[in-house]
């Protein structure tokens, strides 16, 4: 009788033994599982996320002019002709100078407040350009200034044509101090390439105002022209700065 009883506990803690090893190894595969769906949910939300607020900045190739009236770390205040426009910078942004003073190497620590600059970069929807290109302008150049941004449709050694985003054409002239840029690289006007989207700072004189002739022409690579927004003209002077 008490080895039956021995016999009988023993297989009794035996199974309960079994059980809780089936029990643990049925559990683990549907813990993890459950916490590989939960890693997995969290991953598609984040990125979900973050696909949203790349659609919603809503990035355009655009340009400011204007006067810097603070710079805040990498942040640049611009007083342009119609109110004050903010500009980001990073450690991509590139730096150059029309000023004889203040060739390149330029960096944001060499611009100061009262310097006199044109941004080119993307804006999102409420307006602040990420700057991929800052150019110093010469203070001393007293003629009003216009930024034309669009597709170029023609170009000789004298002259050039851009189509705009609300697809008039624009002559812009062209003489011995127009300079050309593709990215940061200085080319010549030969360089430049039909059909591409370029950002021409152009200026008039007072007795011509509707004649105006380049100063600087960005090519921009890979660039499309928008048709669906209107690029605004920016005027203005170094006294008054201008601006979009």
């Amino acid at each position: 009788m008490k080895l039956k009883l021995i016999f009988l506990l023993t297989v009794f803690i035996i199974s309960i033994f079994t059980y809780s090893n089936v029990q643990a190894q049925t559990a683990s595969p549907s813990s993890d599982l459950e916490q590989k769906i939960k890693t997995l949910q969290e991953e598609i939300a984040s990125k979900a996320a973050s696909l949203k607020d790349q659609i919603s900045k809503q990035l355009t190739n655009k340009a400011y002019i204007g006067k810097i009236s603070q710079i805040t770390g990498s942040q640049i205040n611009v007083q342009t002709f119609k109110d004050i426009k903010n500009i980001n910078t990073n450690n991509f942004t590139i730096y150059t100078s029309e000023i004889t003073v203040k060739k390149e190497p330029l960096a944001l620590d060499g611009l100061t407040s009262g310097d006199y600059i044109a941004a080119l970069g993307d804006t999102d929807a409420n307006g602040l350009l990420s700057a991929k290109k800052i150019t110093l302008l010469d203070p001393t150049d007293f003629t009003p200034r216009q930024a034309i941004m669009g597709e170029l449709v023609f170009k000789n050694s004298n002259s050039m044509e851009i189509k705009a985003s609300d697809l008039k054409l624009k002559k812009i002239l062209l003489d011995q101090n127009s300079n050309f840029q593709i990215s940061d690289n200085s080319v010549n006007e030969r360089d430049i390439n039909l059909n591409s989207l370029v950002l021409v700072v152009a200026f008039s004189t007072l007795d011509q105002p509707d004649v105006l002739t380049a100063r600087t022409v960005y090519e921009i690579p890979g660039g499309h022209l928008d048709t669906n927004k209107t690029q605004p003209s920016q005027k203005g002077s170094s006294s008054s700065a201008s601006g979009e």
